[in-house]
């Protein structure tokens, strides 16, 4: 999308780093939707890859009962505890939402790509 958006190469590559960036901090993977700053939030939900990493980590770890061990605790605890204790918004009844989003981000992106390269002219200067 950004590459039939914008004028030329160098710009959609430097672009789609920092969109990269910003879809790697705002997926809840690394830092939790509830440790998000309000103004945030809604990173958070427009995020593609939030629906790929939350429908991927609660089909493999559904019901899954490998012995863990966190580094620098001594308690051990199955996989599948530790995903529903620390992403607590993450449900296994959500993947259907999940294929959903993800299908619509699709949609949209096709969409807006297709409209781009019909309507937009960057030979003209």
């Amino acid at each position: 999308l950004l590459a039939s958006i914008l004028p030329n190469a160098d710009t959609a590559h430097v672009l789609g780093g920092m969109c990269i960036t910003l879809f790697n901090l705002f997926c809840g993977f690394m830092i939790k939707p509830s440790e998000f700053p309000d103004f945030w939030i809604f990173m958070y939900w427009l995020n593609p890859l939030h629906y790929a990493i939350e429908g991927l980590t609660v089909t493999q770890f559904n019901r899954d009962a490998t012995l863990i061990t966190l580094t620098g605790e001594s308690t051990v605890e199955t996989a599948n505890t530790f995903i529903q204790g620390y992403y607590t918004q993450w449900k296994y009844s959500q993947r259907g939402y999940d294929i959903l989003a993800l299908c619509l981000f699709i949609i949209v992106f096709r969409v807006g790509a297709y409209l781009c390269l019909e309507h937009m002219r960057h030979d003209k200067r």
